[in-house]
């Protein structure tokens, strides 16, 4: 859902500048049961936190950078009280990609977080996911 944007500019001493972005991604994971619930939900950007990429070079005898902003978040579907638990607390995934020279392959990726990643888990959470992993490896 929403719109996308990206922009491209280049200079006449051929510097490279682009900025774009997408609404978001969500994937669900049904559960294995007869009667398929959702189990698992997790989201690339979504909810006014769009994912952000923006690409730079200088000049074309200066190194690309790239940089990105993904927004990300999971959820459980708790079937004994119908309700979505967070699996994944909100955080953004920051990656970064920059070439050693220009020309050459990208040579350095960074990855980090904007805050420590928190990770929910409860024994409903554990065992649905057993069940689940069991009834696929049976199927």
């Amino acid at each position: 859902t929403g719109s996308s944007s990206a922009s491209v500019g280049v200079a006449p001493d051929e510097q490279l500048s682009a900025i774009g972005s997408i609404p978001g991604v969500e994937v669900t994971l049904l559960s294995a049961d007869r009667l398929p619930l959702p189990l698992v939900q997790l989201a690339l950007g979504g909810e006014g936190q769009p994912i952000t990429v923006a690409v730079e070079q200088a000049s074309s005898a200066l190194p690309l950078l790239a940089e990105a902003c993904v927004p990300l978040s999971a959820r459980w579907h708790n079937a004994g009280l119908l309700c979505w638990e967070p699996l994944i607390e909100p955080a953004d995934i920051q990656l970064k990609a920059q070439q050693s020279s220009a020309g050459s392959a990208l040579t350095t990726i960074n990855v980090g977080l904007s805050s420590p990643l928190e990770l929910n888990l409860s024994d409903s959470m554990l065992r649905d996911a057993q069940v689940n992993l069991r009834a696929g490896l049976a199927a």
